[in-house]
């Protein structure tokens, strides 16, 4: 009897031995799975980050060629004019695991998209005017009835939608930062690795009108030591 009950001891040790084995491997490979999501999403959030901080210095540039446009247009001299695009990493969002964060850089990514075509449209347009005028295929007057009509009424309007897209870009940096500053003071690993919400938590409106302002006051110091410099070096000449 004592043998058989060593036996049915040895037979149950060994089976939870196994049992313990597979579960830890089990654990192991979730916890893995949940710390490489992490990483992956906090990596997007930087990258994105980086690229948002990019699109508004390029899309300021890009209305300022368009206010230079129209006035060269005003003051009867040709342009040419040379705008840049926001080039986008859609991968990213297929890295971003907060689903209020993907869904705001889709709207965002379809907004930059229909500008970039705007702008492409607009030089288009206009160098295809230019060019004409250039070799002499049309009279200045047919140039002027082309591009100081409609078109010129077009490029105020492309640049409210730029200047509001500009919101909308560093609205969804702001989001960003928050973000990544709630990964940053999780309090414990395991917390960190769990951190990653699949939505906004309730706070975050407040945490990003904040981050918000502390963006737009940098970019309006930034704006503000580039005029001045422009207007060194203009004295300096």
């Amino acid at each position: 009897m004592n043998q058989q009950s060593d036996y049915i001891k040895g037979v149950m040790g060994a089976f939870l031995g196994a049992l313990f084995a597979f579960l830890f491997f089990v654990a192991g490979k979730f916890l893995g799975k949940i710390y490489e999501n992490s990483v992956e999403h906090r990596n997007a959030l930087v990258k994105l980050e980086y690229s948002l901080s990019r699109f508004m210095a390029i899309n300021y540039d890009n209305i300022f060629l368009i206010n230079a446009l129209i006035k060269s247009i005003d003051a009867n001299i040709l342009n040419s004019p040379n705008f840049t695009p926001l080039n986008m990493d859609e991968g990213v969002m297929s890295k971003l695991k907060n689903i209020d964060m993907v869904n705001d850089v889709h709207n965002l990514y379809i907004d930059i998209y229909k500008q970039n075509h705007s702008l492409k449209t607009i030089s288009d347009f206009y160098n295809e005017f230019r060019g004409m005028l250039l070799k002499k295929e049309i009279d200045l007057a047919t140039f002027n009835a082309n591009i100081k009509g409609k078109f010129k009424d077009d490029l105020s309007e492309v640049i409210k939608r730029l200047q509001a897209m500009d919101k909308n870009l560093e609205a969804v940096s702001s989001k960003c930062v928050v973000l990544l500053n709630e990964d940053e003071y999780a309090i414990t690993w395991l917390i960190g690795l769990l951190s990653v919400k699949r939505n906004y938590p309730k706070n975050f409106d407040n945490l990003c009108k904040e981050q918000l302002k502390i963006l737009q006051k940098g970019r309006l110091e930034n704006y503000k030591k580039s005029l001045s410099e422009i207007e060194s070096l203009k004295v300096d000449n």
